[in-house]
């Protein structure tokens, strides 16, 4: 997907056409998938929760620096995917956080879950970890988002989002 996506986006831009950032988030669940129009109007559409879960991940990047995260529905259907954990993100609107994962472009990233790993344990160390990540992957988003959590006072896996 991120692939695709990069790839769109530089041809479009060869062609003279700016885009702006795609960001993309990935659940499962069930739909209904038809025409909710009428006979003078064709609206096909899926409706459902995980739609409407699925739009919420998407808005949610913007706030992580990602371009696509996925929920643990996807992570659970994909164990041979690498991917980082973000955290368990209660999304606005919902009463049960969701666990959401970025998926990594090679490999599992040892540094970023040992890190979060401490996040996730509320170690006070998980700081410096973040900090020492920071230094070395200074283009690396999720790792300034986690960090800048960190330093606000927000601690653990636990991430509130009060906008969609």
């Amino acid at each position: 997907i991120r692939r695709f996506t990069r790839e769109h986006a530089a041809a479009q831009h060869a062609a003279g056409i700016a885009l702006g950032p795609t960001r993309i988030g990935v659940h499962s669940g069930d739909v209904v998938v038809g025409n909710f129009g009428g006979s003078t109007l064709f609206d096909y559409r899926a409706l459902g929760d995980a739609v409407n879960v699925a739009a919420r991940i998407e808005g949610v990047n913007r706030y992580f620096g990602t371009e696509l995260c996925v929920s643990q529905a996807i992570r659970d259907a994909n164990p041979d995917t690498p991917m980082r954990p973000v955290g368990n993100v209660l999304l606005k609107g919902k009463e049960q956080p969701l666990r959401l994962y970025e998926p990594c472009e090679t490999q599992q990233d040892a540094q970023y879950e040992a890190a979060h790993k401490l996040l996730s344990e509320d170690e006070g160390d998980a700081l410096e970890a973040f900090e020492r990540l920071d230094i070395q992957r200074q283009d690396d988003a999720l790792v300034r988002y986690q960090l800048k959590r960190l330093r606000s006072g927000q601690h653990g896996e636990l991430i509130v989002m009060t906008d969609k």
